[in-house]
């Protein structure tokens, strides 16, 4: 007598649906976890290329990139030099200024809507003659404030309200800083003036609203809204790179220095990576 093959009932069926259903519960978040720890990391390895390209650049010119350019004719609006500028040293790629964590309009080599919706008078703005002599290629996205981009430049520091947008960065040229072959707008901080290269911000995640993505701050206040703060995309944490080449990751409430109003004392701690003079 053939013997009978038993088939699995209803409820062991349910059962082991169940039973899956909650492994892939369980894998899920431990995948997106593992997902991030690998952008953040390959964000960090960006960031290296940069401090390498930041040392080369510093080797020959004796300063740190300029953040923007504006060139001198009247039509044409602010844009980033910083990225241009060190691109020169890594090759010519654009690849190493996308961080995998931002979605697809910081790329920019990107084709995507890459700007604010109300990004006028830059509204699709692409590269010609004047930014051109800058570095920028014919017809490439410019990285102008209205467009989405995945890093910041420190351009100027923490210090008192006179120095809110210049000053203490790395950007910002003061005192009797040599005359290079550059305009005043692309001359960065000298080197012999940046007191603890390693311990001074260079470079971090940017927050990638599309307010002037390319640049960061330091400081939260009233008057300094969180526009310019670098970004907390890695799960609260963000990569930064400083003037020595070196990368680390800290979270966003590590680096960012929170002031109600332009006389509260600052964390020194926080504030004084950001400043050349590394004074708080």
């Amino acid at each position: 007598m053939p013997s009978r093959r038993r088939a699995f009932t209803l409820v062991e069926l349910l059962v082991v649906v169940g039973i899956m259903a909650v492994l892939i519960a369980l894998l899920v978040p431990a995948l997106a976890v593992a997902r991030e720890h690998a952008n953040r990391v390959a964000c960090a390895a960006n960031l290296r290329s940069m401090g390498q390209a930041l040392m080369m650049y510093t080797q020959r010119w004796a300063c740190y990139p300029g953040m923007q350019s504006l060139p001198d004719d009247g039509q044409h609006g602010w844009v980033a030099a910083w990225p241009v500028l060190l691109r020169e040293y890594m090759g010519g790629s654009r690849k190493a200024f996308y961080c995998p964590s931002q979605d697809e309009r910081c790329r920019w080599d990107g084709d995507g809507p890459d700007e604010r919706a109300d990004g006028f008078p830059y509204r699709g703005a692409r590269a010609d003659g004047p930014y051109l002599v800058l570095g920028y290629e014919p017809g490439e996205r410019l990285l102008h404030p209205a467009v989405y981009f995945s890093y910041s430049y420190n351009s100027s520091g923490v210090g008192p309200a006179n120095n809110q947008f210049r000053g203490l960065g790395v950007n910002a040229v003061t005192g009797p800083d040599p005359v290079f072959i550059f305009p005043p707008e692309l001359r960065g901080r000298s080197v012999g003036r940046v007191k603890e290269p390693a311990d001074m911000i260079a470079v971090t995640d940017s927050n990638g609203d599309g307010v002037q993505d390319f640049s960061v701050s330091g400081r939260f206040s009233t008057l300094h809204p969180l526009w310019w703060a670098p970004g907390r995309l890695h799960r609260g944490v963000a990569n930064a790179l400083f003037c020595d080449g070196h990368v680390a990751w800290y979270r966003q409430e590590e680096l960012f220095v929170e002031i109600l109003n332009f006389t509260t004392p600052v964390d020194p701690l926080k504030a004084r990576r950001w400043n050349y003079d590394h004074e708080p």
